[in-house]
Formats: C-alpha cells, sequence, structure tokens
C-alpha cells in the first residue's frame, strides 16, 4: 500500500478521466445505429406496456407507414417483474397481424393471466413489456420506434447517443488538459 501514497490527485484525475471517454466510441457506435436506415413498413407507435395485478392488460400500438396492407406472421411480447429477490417472466405472442394500408394496430389484451413454470401464479409482479420477437415475411426482425424524426430501439432515445458523445468528449479533453500540465509542471 505504500507505493499508492504518493499517487497524485491528478493521476488519479487523468485515470478516471480516461475511463469516462470509453462513451466516446460508445456513442459514435450507437448514433451510427440510430441513422442506419429503417426499411420496415412498421414500426412501434407507442410502446408496450403491462398493467394490473394478477390479472393483466397489455396495451400498445403498431403503426403502417406504407400504402400497402402488412401482415405480420409471429409478435412476441416479453413481460417482466422483480419482486423482493425474485424475478418474474412471462411472455406473450400474438400470430397473424394484418395491418391496414396507412393505419395502426391496436394491442389491447385484457384479463390476461400469467403462470410461472413451478412457480404457481405471477401474482402483481409483471411490471414492464417490451417486444422480444417479431416475424414479418417469414425473417426475425427488430422493429423500432419513431423518435422525432428517427427510429430507434425501443428503449432508447435519439438523444441518449448525443449526451454519451458530449461526456466522452468532454473526458477526453481533460485527459489531455492533465496530460500536458504533468508534462509542463516537469
Amino acid at each position: 500500500m505504500s507505493r499508492y501514497n504518493n499517487v497524485s490527485w491528478s493521476t488519479i484525475g487523468l485515470v478516471l478521466c480516461f475511463a469516462i471517454s470509453l462513451l466516446l466510441p460508445l456513442g459514435i457506435s450507437m448514433a451510427i445505429d440510430n441513422n442506419k436506415g429503417y426499411d420496415l413498413p412498421v414500426y412501434i407507435s407507442r410502446n408496450v406496456s403491462i398493467s394490473g395485478y394478477s390479472s393483466y392488460t397489455i396495451k400498445g400500438e403498431l403503426t403502417n407507414r406504407t400504402s400497402q396492407d402488412v401482415k405480420i406472421d409471429l409478435l412476441t411480447i416479453s413481460l417482466h417483474g422483480k419482486r423482493e429477490n425474485t424475478v418474474y417472466f412471462a411472455s406473450f405472442s400474438i400470430q397473424d397481424i394484418e395491418i391496414s394500408a396507412n393505419s395502426t394496430y391496436q394491442i389491447n389484451c385484457t384479463d390476461m393471466i400469467f403462470t410461472q413454470n413451478g412457480l404457481g401464479l405471477a401474482s402483481g409482479e409483471l411490471t414492464s413489456a417490451d417486444i422480444s420477437k417479431c416475424i414479418f415475411n417469414g425473417k426475425e426482425v427488430e422493429l423500432k420506434k419513431l423518435d422525432g424524426n428517427s427510429f430507434v430501439s425501443q428503449n432508447s432515445n435519439s438523444f441518449g447517443y448525443i449526451i454519451a458523445i458530449v461526456i466522452g468528449s468532454i473526458s477526453l479533453l481533460g485527459a489531455i488538459a492533465i496530460i500536458i500540465y504533468k508534462v509542463k509542471s516537469k
């Protein structure tokens, strides 16, 4: 431990700045993913949600943005919840969804009761939902949601990558400033 007593605050700051600057490549890769073209005719216009206790209601919305009717072969919704140290999981599937041209499809399932394998009823523990699988034209695809003018993954927003790039850039500049300070002070 005695060799670490002489570590300066600038060295600790340098290591911390370099660690935080790892957000820069992460933000860049998120920006590249967000700016990829989204060519599917259907997108999530309202995130899937679950409410209730023991008897659940699942709601969401898909929108067809083309002038042709669209058929989704299979849509699987994953449901999650936690109570104390127990994590609950269930899934729900809808087959053969047809969405007319330039219209929306309402996901609205009421009075749903889910059982856990060997655990009995999941009474009140399921609190979040998302679309985990979508099969369209025989292929598994990722549906995205519209956030402003860009399509993003269902659990993200278009400003997350901007924040990561800004924080990563500031940290990298801080690391460079500390290096310049250390070189000039010696």
